[in-house]
């Protein structure tokens, strides 16, 4: 096995990713979505610098079961880059279906790498490359090299926009310090992405590890720099990412208790005091002006501290102002939608479903429990 510079870096980098790895989960709150966007995004850059490692040493004419290896994820990871930069700023983000659809494409080419690495898995080293042509093996890798190129630009641009947009009085003060993170681990990501596809291209044109007029102006392989440049980046990323995060647990749910009970209390006396769930229109944006906020650290305060959304607690306040006006002498020559109207419900079957759901019984049964004849 040869080790020069470039393995000794690939091979650090490998131990270093691992070892933070490892810590994350050791120490930290690895069950948080945050966490684990990281870990896989980490998981992916280190495992891209396995093909590097293995093809370099000579490890693949030892042992041909690595050779089509399908460990080469770049593919993965502008997505997930997106992914963790948004659960980052998002104050209760939710890993579902639409954001796993971000990771459809990859996860299609990198299902046919598998089925090439499976088919090819008992054939001689020699074989391998002619049975892996006939299943059109370098016509879908140029495809994905394509996607990779598309994707960079598509998530690139989408991520600069989502940081653009995210104006700092929507952020905590905590989430306000991952910022220079986030935009360090872009700008290291974004530069070995494009390092990595010019890289192909140029092994596409003059054939890999050295040969093109880049070689030779540097003196030595570009295609070396460029996974040179992976290892260190790893290395970089693992430490940073540890470091920036050593704080991160489940107290990220959980504002200070004085920060929340301020809210808390502004909420009640809006709901109480001002009444303001009367007004047809009353939405969480108004609740937040009204508290001096954002949207959402209010929607945080209605989660996590009084266990409920927004919409069921304007149902609750509307549904006992409903039942306190039914037990008045005026709700006589009232109709029961039009009291509800008056509680700030704009539709009938809102307002049947909301009063079922909070005292779990109809308007009219709750009628006839009161024994106000309509």
């Amino acid at each position: 096995m040869d080790f020069n510079i470039l393995n000794v870096l690939l091979l650090f980098g490998l131990l270093q990713c691992s070892i933070m790895v490892g810590l994350i989960v050791h120490q930290r709150k690895w069950q948080l979505i945050q966490n684990r966007l990281l870990l896989a995004l980490l998981g992916v850059l280190a495992l891209s610098l396995v093909p590097s490692f293995i093809g370099n040493t000579g490890l693949i004419f030892r042992y041909p079961f690595f050779r089509f290896i399908p460990l080469h994820l770049a593919i993965f990871v502008f997505p997930l880059l997106y992914l963790y930069i948004r659960s980052l700023l998002a104050s209760s983000y939710k890993f579902n279906l639409p954001q796993a659809a971000h990771l459809v494409v990859p996860g299609v080419f990198w299902s046919y790498e598998l089925v090439i690495w499976i088919v090819t898995l008992f054939y001689a080293v020699k074989t391998k490359g002619k049975v892996a042509q006939s299943l059109g093996y370098f016509e879908i890798q140029s495809l994905q090299y394509l996607a990779l190129f598309l994707m960079l630009l598509y998530y690139a641009y989408t991520i600069f926009w989502l940081l653009k947009n995210t104006t700092t009085s929507s952020l905590t003060k905590q989430q306000l310090r991952y910022l220079p993170w986030i935009k360090k681990l872009m700008i290291l990501l974004l530069v070995g992405s494009l390092l990595e596809f010019t890289s192909i291209i140029l092994g596409k044109i003059y054939g890999y590890w050295r040969g093109s007029p880049v070689d030779e102006w540097l003196g030595f392989s570009f295609t070396l720099m460029v996974k040179a440049y992976n290892a260190i980046v790893v290395y970089t990323l693992s430490l940073m990412g540890y470091l920036s995060y050593a704080n991160w647990s489940s107290k990220r749910n959980s504002k200070p208790v004085d920060f929340s009970q301020k809210y808390i209390h502004l909420i009640q006396t809006a709901m109480e005091e001002d009444k303001l769930y009367l007004k047809p229109g009353f939405s969480l944006q108004a609740l937040a002006e009204v508290c001096q906020t954002s949207t959402v650290n209010i929607s945080h305060i209605l989660n996590n501290h009084l266990h409920t959304s927004f919409n069921d607690l304007v149902n609750k306040y509307r549904v006992e102002e409903v039942k306190g006006r039914l037990k008045t002498p005026q709700a006589q020559q009232l109709t029961l939608f039009a009291i509800a109207q008056e509680a700030g419900f704009t539709s009938k079957t809102t307002f049947y479903r909301a009063f079922k759901k909070i005292t779990q019984q109809t308007p009219n049964a709750y009628l006839k429990s009161i024994q106000v004849p309509k």
